[in-house]
């Protein structure tokens, strides 16, 4: 399954993976070869693809810890912090704020990574949301 940001949103694509007869869950990327391999097999598509990269977890994640505490980015199969990221440098948008930004404080608890390509974004950069 794909779930990209505009068609749910990352709780919507986190249950939905769940619920699936395999028990699915969304991508974690440990390094550019894993992002690639993702990528290469994904139509393009105008929306960011949700990763399972989040500074707030689940719920009913075995990893969440009671608190919303949205310090830190964690992976939602683990719980652990990625030990490589691919965050967006966002330098034609937003030059002196690099992703994770929170971007006019409606973004941020969650990430997509970019499946296509403009004059802002390269496939395989992270974005919160």
């Amino acid at each position: 399954m794909i779930f990209t940001t505009g068609g749910g949103n990352y709780l919507q694509a986190y249950q939905a993976c769940k619920a699936a007869p395999y028990t699915a869950m969304l991508a974690t990327l440990r390094n550019q070869e894993e992002t690639n391999k993702l990528l290469a097999k994904l139509p393009q598509s105008s929306y960011a693809l949700w990763i399972g990269l989040s500074n707030t977890l689940p719920p009913d994640s075995p990893f969440h810890s009671g608190t919303d505490n949205k310090a830190e980015w964690m992976w939602i199969s683990d719980g652990k912090p990625p030990e490589w990221d691919h965050w967006a440098p966002m330098a034609n948008m937003h030059p002196a704020d690099p992703e994770p930004n929170n971007w006019s404080g409606i973004e941020g608890q969650c990430a997509g990574v970019w499946g296509f390509s403009d004059n802002q974004r390269i496939p395989g950069e992270w974005n919160d949301l």
